[in-house]
Parts: C-alpha cells; structure tokens; sequence
C-alpha cells in the first residue's frame, strides 16, 4: 500500500518538474509571439506616427506590460494544466504546491517600475492566477473520466 502512495508522491514530484521546466520555456515563448504579432500588427499601418506599445514592455502599467503579464499568466496556466495532467487526479497538493511556486518565483524577479500596489499585485498574482486556472481547467476536463 505503501508503495502506490509513493508512486502518487512521485507522479506529484514529475508534474512539478514539467509545470516548472514549461512555465520558464512556454512563458518566454509566448511572450516573443505576442511581440511578434504586435511589431507586425504595426508594420501593416500606414500613418503610424506614435509609440507601439511594443517599445514599452518595461514600463510597469502600460498595454505591453499587461499583454506580458497576461502571457506569463497564460504560460503559467497551460503549464499547470500539464503538470497537473501528469500528476494523480486531482490532487490537491499538486494544486497548492503550483500556487506557492508560481509565488515564490515571484520573489526572484525584478520588481516592476513604477510602483503601486495594483501593480505589485499584478506582477506577483498573475502566475498564480494561471497555475490556479490551470489546474481548476484539468481537474474539470478529467471530470468525466473514470
């Protein structure tokens, strides 16, 4: 009995990993897609005289920073969803140990400039919101399953 009790740890340990290894590629890539797709949103437009919002991506509170902040919550979701895919069904600690990461990570970044605290609470919730999503969004389509 014991050792499926290990295997469920070890099934939990490995969706960890591939959530972690996922989030830092998918949200890297996701990120230079919606670039991509902005620079050449704006090569198309004739009498562009203006800023795109692609120049200021560092600027906490612009558009590209929210179109970032909602990339990195996308990566963070579609990453849960596979590590929570390959852990036991449901398992509630997959679930609070992807939340705590997503947070924790938050720790190591740069903080956002200009602060305030909408802004913190962007930047430090986002992954979280998205590993939430999606390990709600996996439990909900392996619902049906038996």
């Amino acid at each position: 009995m014991q050792s499926s009790h290990f295997s469920g740890r070890r099934r939990a340990l490995l969706g960890l990993f591939v959530s972690v290894v996922a989030f830092a590629g998918l949200s890297n890539i996701i990120s230079e897609i919606a670039l991509l797709i902005g620079r050449v949103a704006l090569i198309g437009q004739d009498n562009y005289t203006g800023q795109s919002w692609t120049e200021t991506t560092h600027v906490a509170g612009t558009i590209g920073w929210y179109v970032l902040e909602g990339a990195v919550a996308l990566a963070a979701a579609a990453a849960a969803y596979a590590g929570s895919w390959l852990s036991p069904r449901r398992s509630k600690i997959f679930g609070i140990c992807a939340v705590a990461l997503a947070l924790a990570v938050s720790i190591f970044e740069q903080f956002p400039q200009p602060r305030s605290n909408t802004i913190l609470a962007i930047w430090a919730l986002a992954p979280a919101v998205g590993a939430l999503v999606g390990t709600s969004l996996q439990w909900l389509s392996s619902r049906g399953e038996a």
